[in-house]
């Protein structure tokens, strides 16, 4: 069915991708990119993006993966 979505809502889903120390940067980017390049059709000559994805901090604002690449987070949770 073109141009709808489920539930009927034509709204942007924020999605937020939980980061920590010890990750690996495939488990954050894969899921990253699969929600991030996800398009639906507003009508015959416009899509828009069904996710809005952010990246979530487990307790601080930056985090390194298990191969040393160090990460920022938009948001972080608080303990």
């Amino acid at each position: 069915m073109k141009g709808s979505t489920a539930g009927g809502t034509n709204k942007t889903k924020s999605i937020g991708i939980l980061g920590f120390d010890g990750l690996t940067v495939l488990d954050l980017a894969g899921p990253m990119e699969a929600l991030a390049v996800a398009r639906t059709d507003v009508d015959q000559e416009k899509a828009r993006a069904c996710y809005a994805v952010s990246i979530v901090g487990f307790s601080s604002k930056t985090f390194v993966s298990d191969s040393k690449v160090t990460f920022r987070s938009e948001e972080h949770t608080s303990e």
